[in-house]
């Protein structure tokens, strides 16, 4: 697990906490791996991995018999992962079976549904409000008018989702540093 995570044999022996955080968190996710816990809960561990070491980690997690929760922006590791996406949105919990492409596919379909039975309902609405208020005066046809009426005061509105929002960030160009980077005084390299 620890030459997956890409450390050598002569790391074995060394303290962790003469490491750097991100070989720290790679002791981490070892220890964690070597548990093997029903259930692994991974907030972003691929932030501190080079890509062998996250092809590693990635093909360990696929042949894992834990469950994972994992949160990541890593799409194609998430592809990789994920058997199942869980969506929260509109104060519920919606899943979806397969990868992050399919959940994006799946959640575009269901908008596409639901904005389609929205301008349906939207069209019976305004059909049914035309009647009323063209026959609403006329006694032969009050039967139908209550009706009407009645239909629209029992019908569940259909609400069109509001658009998951996308945030802007913008980071203005940063200002030059001085004219010298570094200097060293008194720094010999030899070779052999």
């Amino acid at each position: 697990i620890l030459m997956g995570l890409g450390f050598r044999v002569t790391d074995f022996d060394r303290l962790a906490s003469a490491m750097s955080g991100g070989w720290r968190m790679r002791v981490a996710i070892a220890r964690l791996l070597l548990q093997a816990p029903d259930l692994l809960l991974l907030d972003e561990p691929t932030n501190h991995l080079d890509l062998a070491s996250l092809l590693w980690f990635q093909e360990y997690l696929q042949r894992s018999k834990s469950s994972i929760l994992l949160i990541s922006h890593d799409r194609s590791f998430v592809n990789a992962i994920a058997q199942g996406i869980l969506d929260l949105r509109d104060s519920k919990i919606f899943r979806y079976v397969g990868d992050y492409e399919n959940f994006l596919a799946c959640r575009a379909m269901e908008r596409e549904q639901v904005e389609a039975a929205y301008k349906k309902q939207q069209r019976e609405i305004a059909d049914a409000q035309e009647f009323i208020n063209r026959f609403r005066a006329q006694a032969s046809k009050a039967p139908q008018v209550q009706s009407r009426i009645k239909m629209l005061e029992k019908m569940e509105r259909i609400e069109i989702p509001a658009e998951i929002k996308k945030i802007k960030i913008r980071f203005p160009q940063p200002t030059k540093t001085g004219v010298k980077v570094l200097s060293l005084k008194g720094v010999v390299k030899s070779y052999g």
